[in-house]
């Protein structure tokens, strides 16, 4: 679960301001219902950030590969899930970091709201990426695994091709980050800069709408966009809390960097 919050105005505290525009990026967030804060009463979402980063609006992408860091281990595909998740041959279920697509949600079948917008588009821009019987290079994080028991890897295709700035391009996923598994950030971070500029896919209004935080309620889970302006920010042990209308947002002492 994640939840990037882009942030249209914003105490200097917070993030700096440079020619006017700034952008914000918080994930992944954990959120949980009627949670207190410190120093804050009353609270209608509450949420656990991991990672922050500030940033300016991206020149134009220009073909940037995003090539590897380091070593690569190759694998089969024996399934495409969905956008972000593959299954190997050998048994291992892969989550592709630096991204996250519309949910298929496989099992949710009755409920209306799945397959979200563009998951199908997403897994099929996946399909296409790889060829038949495709092998598939591993590039792995600081963190191999995550509770869920699937590798978290950087995925690339034979011929070096990054799957997740391809599906980045393609404005079929949203870019996050998960410390500590955070190389390589920035270039991912411009490919999607580029679709956002462009608003295709996930960017365009029509599919992802964003959502004003003075109006979240405890039924808003899931991967949201979200906008509000910073109200107050409180020092805690560990970290900082910032206080966006309903929503209030945890930044950890240790990934403040």
């Amino acid at each position: 679960m994640a939840v990037l919050i882009a942030l249209r105005s914003v105490s200097p505290t917070v993030a700096p301001r440079v020619n006017g525009r700034f952008y914000c990026r918080f994930s992944p967030i954990i959120a949980k219902s009627l949670k207190k804060t410190p120093s804050q009463s009353r609270l209608g979402v509450f949420a656990s950030v991991l990672f922050l980063s500030c940033f300016l609006s991206f020149p134009a992408f220009s073909a940037q590969p995003c090539t590897a860091n380091g070593d690569i281990e190759w694998a089969q595909i024996k399934k495409i899930v969905d956008g972000d998740t593959l299954h190997l041959r050998d048994g291992r279920k892969v989550r592709v970091m630096g991204i996250n697509t519309p949910e298929i949600g496989y099992r949710k079948k009755d409920n209306p709201s799945y397959p979200q917008p563009l998951a199908i588009e997403a897994r099929q821009a996946v399909v296409d990426f790889f060829s038949a019987e495709a092998k598939v290079g591993l590039g792995f994080g600081v963190q191999r695994v995550d509770h869920y028991g699937r590798v978290l890897a950087d995925v690339y295709r034979a011929d070096g091709a990054n799957l997740s700035a391809h599906v980045l391009a393609l404005g079929l996923a949203w870019h996050v980050v998960v410390p500590p598994n955070e190389l390589g950030w920035p270039c991912l971070a411009a490919v999607e800069a580029a679709a956002k500029q462009q608003k295709t896919g996930v960017w365009s209004d029509q599919y992802y709408p964003v959502k004003q935080a003075k109006n979240l309620s405890i039924n808003d889970t899931g991967f949201q966009r979200v906008t509000g302006r910073v109200i107050s920010v409180n020092r805690s042990r560990g970290g900082w809390w910032l206080q966006l209308g309903q929503l209030a947002i945890r930044v950890q002492e240790k990934n403040l960097k």
